[in-house]
């Protein structure tokens, strides 16, 4: 049977106005999700496939972003810590002096809490790397292991990695694909 063919935007409206007079409504367009597509790559296997892929992206990518945001606290510690060196004496304003007030005491005190969080951090990303560093040494493949290593234990980037290791980016891309897609079938026990 053929697909009926498709309306015109102007026969489309007029289609709407009259099915709107008449008191129906047209039927609604069903939408496909991404993962119903035939030929799409996330639909094989099981149902949680997609979503265990993301969380498996997300857990190995966590080293890399508790670096980036102790990165950032570091930064801003540096920053609270200029302001404690003395400023130069400006002459073209009048100043007034009123009750002194100690900056020190409390610049020190957001430096001590950042620095807190930062020692927080760090020891949360040691652990990050510990465990991903045990799950990449269960693949087989070790080429599948030198990329994930480089990637998400180094911090390095893909096009390095793919330098390095003398292959095209996008073969280094689909090493990187299957190592994770290797991981999820060792944590869930599924022989690879």
């Amino acid at each position: 049977m053929r697909a009926p063919p498709r309306l015109s935007q102007r026969a489309a409206v007029k289609r709407q106005r009259k099915l709107l007079k008449s008191g129906t409504t047209a039927p609604e367009k069903r939408t496909r999700t991404s993962g119903e597509y035939r030929g799409c790559r996330w639909n094989r296997g099981k149902e949680g496939n997609r979503t265990e892929l993301k969380e498996t992206y997300d857990r190995l990518l966590l080293p890399r972003r508790l670096a980036d945001d102790i990165h950032r606290l570091d930064l801003r510690r540096e920053e609270l810590i200029t302001k404690l060196l003395p400023k130069a004496i400006t002459y073209d304003t009048d100043r007034v002096q009123t009750t002194p007030e100690d900056r020190v005491a409390v610049v020190m005190a957001e430096v001590d809490e950042l620095d807190r969080k930062i020692e927080e951090l760090k020891r949360q990303r040691f652990e990050a790397i510990q465990e991903i560093a045990r799950e990449i040494d269960l693949l087989e493949d070790s080429r599948e292991r030198a990329i994930l290593d480089a990637y998400y234990l180094s911090g390095k980037s893909m096009e390095s990695i793919a330098e390095h290791a003398h292959y095209s980016l996008s073969h280094t891309y689909a090493l990187r694909r299957h190592g994770i897609q290797n991981i999820i079938k060792i944590i869930n026990g599924i022989a690879i």
